[in-house]
């Protein structure tokens, strides 16, 4: 997929598996991919973003900027806190693989237009990429 770029500064992070992620989401959702970014980067690169952006001093795992005006036809920007991730992983008792798996679905989950601002949404939302972490089980992010 040429409109997907995965961007990272740890060479551990196995690329072409973010690819093999959104890809089968694409497929599975019926999207387009327009331009996609997804960013693996340090915690004070999204806290930045969080405050200049979206007007939050706090960290967060992910954010997600979706440029286009569809839910369906994909433009937009995943950027994932890997410290973040690392601590949601020891939190949750999961490995960062499966955390950062995880975000991803995540990210994407939130361009097609699901919201976790309630707890009926977040509940949703934690239900979907339940089942659809499953198809990935056997895919590492780490290298």
């Amino acid at each position: 997929m040429k409109n997907l770029r995965v961007f990272s500064s740890n060479k551990s992070i196995a690329k072409k598996n973010v690819h093999k992620i959104v890809t089968a989401l694409s497929k599975y959702f019926g999207l387009q991919i327009i331009s996609l970014e997804v960013n693996i980067v340090s915690s004070e690169i999204v806290l930045e973003l969080n405050k200049k952006y979206l007007k939050h001093n706090y960290n967060t795992d992910i954010l997600t900027f979706n440029y286009s005006e569809s839910n369906s036809n994909l433009e937009g920007e995943i950027f994932i806190s890997l410290e973040d991730a690392k601590n949601n992983s020891q939190r949750f008792k999961n490995n960062l693989n499966e955390e950062l798996k995880r975000l991803i679905v995540h990210g994407i989950l939130h361009l097609i237009g699901y919201n976790d601002s309630t707890k009926a949404e977040k509940k949703e939302m934690s239900k979907v990429e339940n089942n659809i972490l499953k198809s990935f089980k056997n895919l590492s992010i780490i290298k």
